[in-house]
């Protein structure tokens, strides 16, 4: 941000007001772009999230058709529906379901809990944002710079 706005202190004329203004446009507009960089990087992986809590419970749903398909087969193969012949592959259809369930469960509370961080973030970003623009429009974009001191104390020129 400092770059944006960094600028001479001489008393200002028309065409330095204009210029002002352009760096309050480029700050802003740095501003801007640093925080959807930011944001980019704060969301990678948050896909991945919504895509587990929402298919996996239509995985265990296949599951479960499956788990009925292979109990209505086994109901035909031994033309009775007696407990033997249905259990095991209700159980598998259960199985399933519970699968998906248990699956899809945390991967959404997890989601919404990065969400709901990655939203505070940014809107602490936003404001950080707008308080330094308007920081630094107060200051008339004038930015001073403390010679940096060495460890003998004397002022160090800085590299250009």
């Amino acid at each position: 941000g400092f770059e944006a706005m960094a600028v001479d202190e001489s008393p200002r004329t028309t065409q330095q007001l204009a210029h002002t203004i352009n760096r309050s446009d480029r700050l802003e507009r740095n501003l801007r772009q640093q925080i959807q960089k930011e944001r980019r990087a704060l969301e990678s992986g948050q896909a991945i999230l919504a895509s587990i809590g929402s298919t996996a419970p239509f995985i265990g749903l296949f599951g479960t058709v499956w788990g009925i398909m292979e109990a209505l087969q086994s109901i035909g193969v031994t033309g009775s529906a007696s407990l033997e012949a249905v259990a095991g592959p209700i159980g598998h259809a259960l199985v399933a379901t519970g699968v998906g369930i248990a699956v899809a469960v945390p991967a959404v509370l997890i989601y919404n809990f990065f969400l709901r961080r990655l939203k505070l973030a940014v809107a602490d970003m936003d404001d950080f944002a707008h308080d330094f623009d308007a920081l630094a429009q107060r200051s008339a974009f004038a930015v001073t710079r403390q010679p940096i001191a060495s460890k003998n104390g004397h002022a160090v020129r800085e590299a250009s």
